[in-house]
């Protein structure tokens, strides 16, 4: 009986001890605090906007790409990935 509460115990100040390990952790390692002035977030918000913006219309044009893909028939596909390879040709700078 008595090495059972020893048992009990020991597990009990075991779960204490980690618990105040990890709460001595979260207080000694603080979060850094953004203290950049409203313009600088303003203009970086702008940045991540126009970048969102250009990855939307990217993606636009490539479902609108597979969408041809798909509602063209075998014989056309051809004709399909000659136009795509055309346009990543204008868009990469190599005029043909």
């Amino acid at each position: 009986m008595n090495k059972a509460i020893n048992w009990k115990f020991t597990m009990v100040l075991l779960l204490i001890g980690f618990m105040i390990a990890i709460q001595y952790n979260s207080v000694k390692n603080p979060k850094i605090r953004d203290t950049r002035d409203i313009w600088a977030i303003r203009q970086e918000l702008a940045e991540e906007k126009k970048l969102h913006s250009e990855l939307l219309s990217e993606i636009r044009d490539l479902d609108k790409t597979i969408s041809t893909y798909k509602s063209l028939s075998e014989s056309s596909a051809g004709q399909a990935l000659n136009d795509t390879v055309d346009k990543l040709n204008r868009k990469a700078g190599q005029r043909i």
